[in-house]
């Protein structure tokens, strides 16, 4: 299994615009399975968290979804961390979908991943 796409859709629901990260994957012999997270940036324009998805996508294509916490640090060492930060928005944003994606392959619950 590997991911082939991540992209960043907006629904705008009339009083705001909320953003989704989508994880496409590919996997030879069962179907393929893709993940979704909310990453709505409630502090400004919905261009921004994309951006960062944007930026970040090239370090997931090619990757197993499966391995999060690697994935996971993947991304927090090639980036500046702050509290709060769009970054760490963006990120959690693709770790959640990651989650999705393993969760829906095993077909367990995620909260099952977290004991």
């Amino acid at each position: 299994m590997e991911i082939t796409d991540v992209k960043v859709l907006h629904c705008d629901a009339g009083w705001r615009t909320w953003s989704f990260v989508k994880i496409e994957t590919a996997t030879i012999g069962i179907s393929d399975v893709s993940g979704w997270s909310e990453v709505t940036d409630s502090h400004g324009s919905p261009s921004g968290i994309e951006g960062v998805v944007k930026d970040l996508a090239p370090l997931l294509i090619g990757e197993d979804p499966r391995d999060v916490e690697r994935l996971y640090w993947k991304l927090y060492s090639r980036t500046r961390q702050s509290v709060g930060s769009i970054i760490t928005k963006a990120i959690g944003g693709i770790e959640n979908a990651l989650l999705d994606i393993k969760g829906k392959y095993y077909q367990v619950p995620v909260y099952e991943f977290f004991g």
